[in-house]
């Protein structure tokens, strides 16, 4: 017979099973993000703007660029054509681009995308 009793240990039991299983399910997620980090070299790459008609620039600034006006940046991997849009924090973003050294600059990150474009989430 069904007790009120019985439904209540039975969903004791799932709610227990879920907690269990989330957490194993999120040390799986942390194990395969680690194991998905690339690290490569290349150079950071500032697209500057440079006039009203939306022309643009690529360079590779020789010291600090974060005084230049607001841009974009990519990173090229180096000995490749693989050409990375950069995503990061506000923080890590600005370490790169106060950095003075610009060329063979070596990251660390989550590499996504497709064949359209790839994007290195830097750590």
């Amino acid at each position: 017979m069904f007790t009120l009793r019985s439904f209540a240990v039975a969903l004791l039991i799932c709610f227990a099973a879920s907690i269990t299983f989330s957490a194993i399910t999120k040390a799986e997620d942390e194990a395969q993000m680690k194991k998905d980090i690339k690290t490569m070299t290349g150079d950071f790459i500032c697209v500057l703007p440079m006039d009203k008609d939306g022309n643009v620039k690529a360079v590779i600034a020789s010291g600090d660029c974060s005084g230049y006006a607001p841009h974009v940046h990519v990173f090229r991997e180096a000995g490749t054509a693989n050409v990375f849009s950069i995503e990061a924090t506000p923080e890590k973003l600005h370490e790169l681009e106060i950095s003075p050294n610009k060329k063979g600059v070596t990251l660390a990150g989550r590499v996504a995308g497709s064949t359209r474009g790839w994007i290195l989430y830097v750590e």
